[in-house]
């Protein structure tokens, strides 16, 4: 009998030890932060799983306390079989909380989405989502919330001649969130930050469709992307070593290229959203300038999205009685595209009617409250503009008499 019992208290102890390794136990939890959560919704049924897992392993081995990390994953079946990040490998969703030195505690398995309405096994289930935002704002009550997105995302998208904006996409089920999906989060599902790492998101539709003071759920700050964005995703690394639980100090030279500041850490008591944007912002261009040259990102403060849209309304009133030349205006400026789509900045519109023939719709009201209280477009473009033609009549003169005297010359040699 003594050594029937020796024998189950060995495989107990070797059970606890692979346990500490990664998934931690009650009795190691970190201390509830209240300031700052940070929820990470990763729909990862889908060919991203992959970089997505690389994601996770990144935040565990950089995470130093400061906020509070709860993550949503939805693995496949069908691409990654990595059991080192999470402790095992499993399909569907769940919540893990991570921790300091590099480790991470499953909270709820995927029967705990079993309630809500539809497929609760689908990522791209609203539902799914306002489950897991309610649970974090339950159990982790913060100052501050930010929920990051990490999934495919498809902007703009035509589909049976509809035109969807979508983000998150499952495999399994074949199914996107779309916008309109995002009626069904209400107010008290709001964060204070949203950060879309994924594709095409970075569009006027969905940042109207969340904008501060909508009356729904909504993000006063948004970091997205409005054209592609390579598959590793953001510099998790980088992000989450510069956020600290006491330190707040310096850490650079000289200011950053992007913000004009220095880069420092932060102490989750005095980051603000609008600090975590900057962090994330520049993290990424660090990550990505020396690799790639078509990687943009954006931090948007969606309380002027209201104003902007009025002000492309009225722009575009202004253009509805020109429509031969919309298409001109539209040129081939196209920053990317996706399916055949082509998405056009309208900066780059703006521009286009600037520096064309088509500066007389500048003397309609609209387009010139537009032009100058919008996108703050100053009187120098004007009069640059203005110089610039000035000096091409001048020159004019002289260009048709070089042109005549080379003229003269070639019937000479002729």
């Amino acid at each position: 009998m003594k050594y029937v019992m020796l024998f189950i208290l060995i495989l107990t102890s070797c059970s606890l030890q692979e346990n500490t390794n990664n998934n931690s136990s009650e009795n190691e939890i970190d201390p509830k932060n209240s300031n700052w959560t940070i929820m990470f919704y990763l729909g990862a049924d889908n060919d991203l799983e992959y970089d997505l897992i690389r994601n996770v392993r990144d935040i565990k081995e950089s995470y130093q306390g400061g906020c509070n990390v709860i993550l949503f994953i939805d693995r496949s079946k069908y691409y990654s079989r990595n059991t080192i990040v999470f402790g095992e490998d499993f399909t569907g969703p769940r919540i893990y909380r991570v921790l300091k030195n590099n480790k991470i505690m499953l909270l709820k398995n995927s029967d705990y989405f079993f309630d809500v309405s539809g497929d609760p096994m689908d990522s791209a289930n609203i539902f799914v989502l306002k489950k897991f935002i309610q649970y974090c704002k339950k159990e982790f009550n913060s100052k501050y919330y930010a929920l990051i997105i990490g999934s495919h995302g498809g902007g703009a998208r035509k589909r049976e001649a509809v035109i969807l904006k979508n983000v998150v996409y499952d495999e399994s089920t074949d199914n996107w969130i779309y916008n309109k999906d995002w009626e069904n989060l209400g107010i008290s599902e709001s964060v204070d930050l949203l950060g879309l790492d994924a594709c095409f998101m970075g569009n006027i539709e969905f940042l109207y469709q969340i904008r501060d003071g909508n009356g729904g759920f909504q993000s006063r700050y948004v970091v997205a992307s409005p054209p592609t964005e390579w598959s590793y995703g953001w510099n998790y690394k980088g992000i989450f070593s510069r956020i600290t639980e006491d330190s707040n100090k310096i850490i650079g030279d000289v200011n950053h290229p992007i913000t004009n500041e220095k880069k420092r850490l932060f102490s989750s008591s005095l980051l603000t959203p609008k600090d975590l944007g900057k962090i994330i912002i520049e993290e990424h261009y660090d990550y990505t300038y020396l690799e790639a040259d078509d990687q943009i990102l954006c931090f948007y403060d969606t309380s002027k999205i209201e104003e902007l849209k009025k002000g492309i309304d009225q722009l575009f009133v202004s253009l509805k009685d020109n429509s031969e030349d919309i298409a001109t205006i539209r040129g081939s400026g196209s920053i990317t595209q996706q399916n055949g789509l082509f998405y056009i900045g309208i900066v780059f519109v703006v521009n286009i009617i600037l520096n064309s023939n088509y500066l007389y719709l500048m003397r309609k009201p609209a387009v010139g409250s537009v032009v100058f209280e919008i996108f703050k477009i100053d009187y120098r473009i004007i009069l640059f503009f203005l110089v610039n033609i000035l000096f091409f009549i001048s020159y004019l003169p002289f260009l048709i008499i070089k042109i005549f005297h080379s003229k003269k010359i070639l019937a000479r040699n002729f």
